[in-house]
């Protein structure tokens, strides 16, 4: 176990050595919303899209640059809107879907914001990881897409299945919106062949 855990780090730091260019963060976006990059995968259920965006650190970094727990987690981007060549006339708002009664979509608002990471888990390897952090981007106004930033962090200090192993599976397990259980399937060798990310200085 521990050799096989060797051959995976060295294959990382290999890997990390061959990436491409360096992207600007807006090429960088470009480059993650492109699910033949390996790093986004869709489903689409009944006009009901769900896409799970597996975040390289560089990336990440970028979007928290005073967080410290980066290096240490895995993080992912889970979204959920219409299919815009389905949606409802009627509905402006994906949080809105299928709800019946203002009680109902309080109780919807109150998950959506506050309790998501009971809907979410990562396999990597032998570990199974419980979200320890889910957080809706976009929680204010009408939006035909709502997203989440989510965390997954080690088991303990000596747990490195989730750093090294070659598949990453992320489960979603909607209780909303009528797409029941959803996997999403990474290899992590397309994580480790993602570009770097320009720091563009800001201009005084």
């Amino acid at each position: 176990m521990r050799y096989r855990h060797v051959i995976l780090l060295f294959s990382l730091i290999f890997a990390t050595g061959c990436s491409s260019d360096p992207l600007t963060y807006s090429e960088y976006q470009t480059y993650l919303a492109n699910p033949e990059n390996g790093l986004r995968k869709i489903r689409n259920n009944d006009g009901i899209v769900v896409a799970a965006t597996l975040l390289p650190s560089a990336f990440r970094k970028h979007r928290l640059p005073n967080s410290s727990s980066v290096d240490s987690t895995v993080g992912l981007l889970l979204t959920l809107k219409y299919d815009e060549s389905s949606k409802p006339e009627s509905h402006h708002d994906v949080a809105i879907h299928g709800v019946r009664s203002l009680e109902e979509f309080l109780r919807r608002a109150e998950k959506l914001n506050f309790a998501m990471e009971s809907d979410l888990k990562l396999v990597c390897g032998e570990g199974v990881y419980e979200c320890v952090l889910a957080v809706m981007d976009n929680s204010y106004g009408l939006s035909n897409e709502r997203r989440f930033s989510v965390l997954f962090a080690p088991l303990s200090k000596e747990d490195v299945e989730l750093f090294t192993s070659e598949n990453i599976e992320l489960t979603y397990r909607d209780q909303h919106f009528g797409v029941g259980r959803q996997k999403f399937l990474f290899d992590r060798a397309d994580l480790l062949r993602a570009p770097k990310l320009i720091i563009e200085k800001s201009e005084e």
